[in-house]
C-alpha cells in the first residue's frame, strides 16, 4: 500500500494496481497477514485504508512471469 497507493473519491487511499501491474509478477497475502490486517483501519498519507476483499490466503497474479511455462492440467 504504501509503494502503490490511489487516493479515492472518497478520501480513502486504495492500491494502485496499474502502478503494481509495472513492477510486481504478483502480490501474496499470507495467512498471518490477513489475520493481522483484515477489517483493521488503518492511515497510508494521511488517509484512512482498510485491508478487505482478500478473504483467504492467497496469491493475485497479475502477469506471467518471463521463463514461465503454462500448461493444462489433464485430469482425465
Amino acid at each position: 500500500m504504501h509503494a502503490f497507493p490511489v487516493q479515492t473519491s472518497d478520501g480513502r487511499v486504495n492500491v494502485d494496481w496499474r502502478g503494481v501491474v509495472g513492477s510486481l509478477d504478483a502480490v501474496h497475502l499470507s495467512a498471518g497477514g490477513l489475520l493481522y490486517a483484515e477489517g483493521v483501519a488503518s492511515e497510508v498519507q494521511g488517509a484512512p485504508t482498510t485491508l478487505s476483499g482478500w478473504e483467504a490466503e492467497s496469491t493475485a497474479w497479475l502477469r506471467i512471469p518471463a521463463g514461465a511455462v503454462l500448461r493444462a492440467d489433464a485430469r482425465d
